[in-house]
Parts: C-alpha cells; sequence; structure tokens
C-alpha cells in the first residue's frame, strides 16, 4: 500500500484476511483469479490441507506459486531455521516461550493433571494451537510430533519457519489433480562490496550449473503448483 502511494502504481485492490474470506469475497464479487503468488506465507500456514482446500474451492485450476526460505534441501538454511524454532519453543526468542504457553493452558484447563502429566503433555502437542491441544487431552490421545523441530505459536498456529518435505505438499494437492515442481533460487548479487558480489556470483552459477545437486546450495526454492493439463511451467523445473 506505501509503495503504491509513493510509486503512484500499484494492487487495485488490497484484501486482508484469512482463505475463507478470500473465498467469500469472490463468491460475492463474482470474481475467479487464476493465479496466486506468495513469499514468506506457505512455511508459516497452520493448516495447509484446509489451505489448499479453500484455495481450489475458488478456482479448481488456480495456478500457484510459493517462494520459501524453508527449503528442506540447504543443510545450512535448515540448521539455521531449527536454531531459530528451538529458541522459540524452549529458549530466549520469545517471552513466554511456545512450551510455556502450552504448559500453562495445559495447566489451566486440565487442573487434575499431575506436573509429570502437564510435562508430557506440553512437550508432545508441540506444533498444535489451543483448541486442537484441548480436543487431543480430552481424547486421551497423545500426537507424535512428526518432526524433531517444527513448531508454532499455540495461540494463532503461526508456524515458525516449517520445513516440510516436498511430497507433504504434493500429497495435499493430489485430490485435486496437482502438479507440484520444485525450482531453485538464487541469492541476490546486489551487495555493498566486491567481495560479497563475487561470493554470490560464484554461488548461483554453482547453483545454476549443478541439476538438482544445486538444491543443496539454493537460499530459497520456488513451489510451483499447477492443474495437470497447465501449460505453465517452470524456468528451471525440478523432479524432486
Amino acid at each position: 500500500f506505501r509503495l503504491k502511494e509513493y510509486t503512484g502504481t500499484g494492487a487495485d485492490l488490497f484484501l486482508e484476511g484469512s482463505t475463507e474470506q478470500l473465498a467469500d469475497w469472490c463468491r460475492d464479487t463474482q470474481s475467479k483469479p487464476d493465479l496466486l503468488i506468495a513469499t514468506d506465507l506457505i512455511e508459516h500456514v497452520y493448516d495447509l490441507k484446509r489451505f489448499f482446500s479453500g484455495l481450489v474451492s475458488i478456482n479448481p485450476a488456480l495456478t500457484m506459486y510459493f517462494t520459501t526460505a524453508s527449503t528442506p534441501y540447504n543443510p545450512y538454511v535448515k540448521r539455521k531455521l531449527r536454531k531459530i524454532m528451538d529458541s522459540c519453543e524452549t529458549g530466549s526468542a520469545l517471552s513466554p516461550n511456545y512450551f510455556t504457553k502450552r504448559y500453562e493452558y495445559i495447566r489451566t484447563q486440565f487442573p487434575s493433571l499431575n506436573e509429570g502429566e502437564l510435562n508430557e503433555w506440553a512437550h508432545c502437542t508441540r506444533g498444535l494451537t489451543f483448541g486442537d491441544i484441548n480436543n487431543v487431552i480430552q481424547s486421551d490421545l497423545k500426537p507424535v510430533p512428526c518432526d524433531p523441530w517444527n513448531t508454532c505459536d499455540p495461540e494463532n498456529g503461526n508456524w515458525t519457519e516449517r520445513i516440510l518435505p516436498i511430497q507433504k505438499y504434493r500429497d495435499y494437492l493430489e485430490p485435486y489433480a496437482y502438479d507440484v515442481i520444485v525450482s531453485k533460487g538464487f541469492y541476490n548479487e546486489q551487495r555493498d562490496s566486491l567481495i560479497k558480489w563475487a561470493v554470490c556470483k560464484c554461488l548461483n552459477s554453482l547453483i545454476g550449473l549443478t541439476g538438482k545437486m544445486g538444491l543443496l546450495a539454493a537460499p530459497f526454492i520456488i513451489i510451483s503448483c499447477l492443474p495437470q493439463g497447465s501449460s505453465c511451467k517452470s524456468d528451471n523445473p525440478l523432479s524432486t
């Protein structure tokens, strides 16, 4: 919005809200978008199954592109992001941290639990919102987190740079007849020193010339979600 004010050009309309609110707006205005482009989004969405279902309900042929630094390939990026996750979970990045939030919620909602049970439930419900935590404790079925690091804010479900295998995205979109293609991202070469520019230039050359192996050095990835039979193609598609 500020960029539009400064440049005099930009989006015709700004909407704020959930996927459901977007679907309602499209229905009310009889709008049918063909393309969605998002950055710094997909890694924070709490319920991807619901998210994709809502988007496809707007247009079953919607083409979607997501850029994310939460790459499952680059070991350096994964290590850095997992340190952030650890600091959000029980470290010093947030106060109260996510574990403390879950612990206090469970202690308040289920006062009959002893200290050991409280700790056990607070640990195993990592990655759940308060509502889902309440449901699993009432069912007395302890969940097993799918990943040792991924965690979210239990108040709103916002994941901390969640890293998922690409197959997960394929599984979510398979019922809607979508193909998921992964492309390599590159480093920004606009640097304030010649040395940094040279390093980024070399890394980008390495990424571009090494095929699928370039994913190990790519700083981010592009996830293209394409309806099967679509004519849209990625610049550097990978079948991983």
